[in-house]
């Protein structure tokens, strides 16, 4: 078990959430980012170091020792010249089960107030705030994402509970109701009268 929150805060609640196992597919790959320049110096570095550790090695009359002296030089220079060209060793780890979206909007009674203009012109007629995120509530809004992650949209705070509208508790509950969590998209008026601030 772990748990989230901060203690000794008034109003801030511990939950104690069980550690989630993700099943994973994992790829490696060797990557370089080499440019042309890098990649002419390392190839004419190795060619050179070829050159002059064979001349080496053949004016000794091809002894064993000098050989394997030559072979270190020469493998020192491949290396230099691999490390030129920047290899990195890319691990990459991608969750088979889909990322979770959680679009939460606030059905509180504060939503139908009127006080947001349909266009920037002055004078235009005032809609409700409700009126104004309604396609956003809309599960249709969010269909190009749902190829990639679940996106789950879900009302908050609805009119059965009077005037008091709570934006802390419906975001400290999101990891521990969605499987997955990947973020949070909170559609809402910004008014709260109840709970901790939901900073």
């Amino acid at each position: 078990m772990c748990r989230e929150g901060t203690e000794g805060l008034p109003g801030r609640p511990i939950y104690d959430r069980p550690l989630e196992t993700f099943t994973v597919n994992s790829t490696n790959t060797l990557t370089f980012l080499w440019s042309s320049g890098s990649a002419a110096l390392s190839i004419a570095s190795v060619l050179l170091a070829t050159g002059l550790c064979w001349l080496a090695w053949r004016r000794t009359g091809y002894a064993r020792t000098q050989g394997l002296l030559e072979l270190l030089r020469w493998t020192i220079v491949c290396l230099l010249a691999l490390i030129l060209n920047q290899p990195e060793w890319v691990e990459e780890y991608r969750p088979e089960a889909k990322p979770t979206l959680a679009v939460l909007w606030d059905s509180s009674a504060s939503m139908d107030t009127r006080d947001v203009p349909q266009t920037a012109a002055s004078g235009s007629a005032l809609i409700s705030r409700r009126e104004a995120t309604v396609k956003l509530t809309d599960e249709s809004a969010w269909a190009s994402l749902k190829q990639r992650m679940d996106v789950i949209v879900q009302p908050f705070a609805g009119k059965d509970t009077g005037h008091q509208t709570d934006l802390y508790e419906p975001l400290a509950q999101s990891p521990e109701k969605f499987k997955n969590l990947i973020g949070v998209v909170l559609i809402s008026d910004g008014d709260w009268n109840e709970g901790p601030p939901p900073v």
